[in-house]
């Protein structure tokens, strides 16, 4: 009989749903995996997940003002198993872990693949102090959850910077490998950039699109989506009728939208919160072997060095604009730059590469044994597996 683990994500609306889908997919072979999910009746589920949620191990429960009080006879009737895992240092997912703990013992794993005290201003919080600790929903349990990591058996990070912070397993959004379906689409016959994700101010879309008007190629095209309804988008997008706007598009499509793309953009701004995220995306068209064009924040620059990618600064909508410019114009390096990049997903961020890493770590935890609370940085497992592949390190690119 499979061992169970249960899985704590504190939204069904947003996506951190999709870090904890992550953990589910990885680990469904090998256990009994049920997915705890802090939700409202009426809450609408995360786009990219909502046509994948009616599996049984798939379960969501109410919130309230009030909640922390009742944490252990919530995990006592739906935190069932025998190792937890909570999707962030927040009340309904580390302290609902730490809950369950209390009630019967059994490891807990934190996982941390964001800096979520960025998200709010302390000043802001303090100030509704006296107030806002008894809304489940107030920072200031985050913050409280933020200062007391250690007490979980081990911890996963998605980031160097968060493993230079907190220690633990470095474990990035992983991907599954090449889909078969979105292989054989074919690539826009426009010359198409595309960015997929949530229009966070912090993601650098203002200077996206303030770059492509810089762009000389008037049959180029921009393609934003999840960012339909942005009212400072909005403003780009009537100046230049070669940017759109796109509502966001279930996860199972997402493959084969990014395969139309000839770029994939990703112009995080050097930020705590940028420096703190793997962005997800990055990986999605990694895997898909799509040339990228990221800013030099956060990891980005270690996963698309040795020629996987082309790195410009942050904030330079230029120099942004050049490299795009530059890629267009250059269909072999586009190629070449694609095929890099999935051999590059297909050893450090593939199901197949990451989910021996978790399992590890989870077979220690379940027999008892102290993981370890810290691992190589990041860096220098880029630096081995380009020692290993020794074709990877030529002729580095960076604009």
């Amino acid at each position: 009989m499979k061992r169970r683990i249960s899985i704590l994500s504190y939204t069904a609306s947003g996506n951190a749903l999709g870090r904890a889908w992550v953990f589910a997919e990885l680990l469904r072979r090998d256990f009994d995996v049920e997915l705890v999910v802090a939700a409202r009746p009426t809450d609408a589920v995360w786009a990219p997940l909502r046509d994948q949620t009616s599996a049984e191990r798939r379960w969501f429960v109410r919130t309230w003002p009030g909640f922390h009080w009742q944490a252990s006879r919530i995990a006592s009737e739906l935190v069932t198993g025998d190792l937890v895992i909570a999707v962030k240092p927040r009340v309904h997912t580390f302290g609902l872990a730490l809950a369950a703990k209390r009630v019967r013992p059994r490891p807990v794993l934190l996982d941390i693949d964001d800096w979520e005290v960025g998200f709010h201003s302390p000043w802001l919080d303090a100030l509704r102090a006296p107030v806002s600790w008894v809304s489940v929903a107030s920072n200031l349990h985050t913050r409280w959850y933020f200062e007391r990591t250690a007490a979980a058996d081990a911890i996963t990070v998605s980031s160097s910077y968060l493993q230079q912070h907190f220690g633990g397993v470095w474990l990035p959004h992983a991907r599954p490998g090449d889909d078969v379906g979105a292989a054989s689409v074919a690539r826009s016959a426009r010359p198409l950039v595309m960015f997929v994700g949530t229009p966070r101010p912090h993601k650098g879309l203002q200077d996206l699109c303030a770059a492509f008007q810089l762009v000389r190629a008037p049959e180029a095209q921009l393609r934003i989506v999840g960012a339909r309804g942005d009212a400072t988008l909005e403003r780009f997008a009537a100046r230049d009728p070669r940017i759109s706007l796109e509502a966001s598009v279930p996860l199972q499509e997402m493959p084969k939208l990014l395969a139309t793309a000839w770029v994939v953009a990703i112009p995080q701004r050097d930020e705590a919160l940028s420096r703190a995220q793997l962005p997800a995306k990055l990986m999605d068209a990694m895997a898909l072997g799509k040339a990228v064009v990221a800013t030099d924040v956060g990891d980005m620059p270690h996963w698309l060095s040795g020629d996987c990618g082309v790195v410009v600064p942050a904030r330079d909508p230029p120099a942004l604009a050049g490299a795009i410019e530059a890629l267009i114009a250059d269909p072999e390096r586009l190629e070449r730059l694609g095929r890099r990049a999935r051999q590059r997903f297909h050893e450090l961020g593939s199901y197949e590469a990451v989910r021996p890493r978790l399992l590890g770590l989870v077979d220690d935890l379940l027999a008892g044994r102290a993981p370890a609370r810290s691992e190589p940085a990041f860096a220098a497992q880029v630096d081995e597996v380009q020692s290993l592949t020794p074709e990877l390190s030529a002729n580095d690119h960076s604009a």
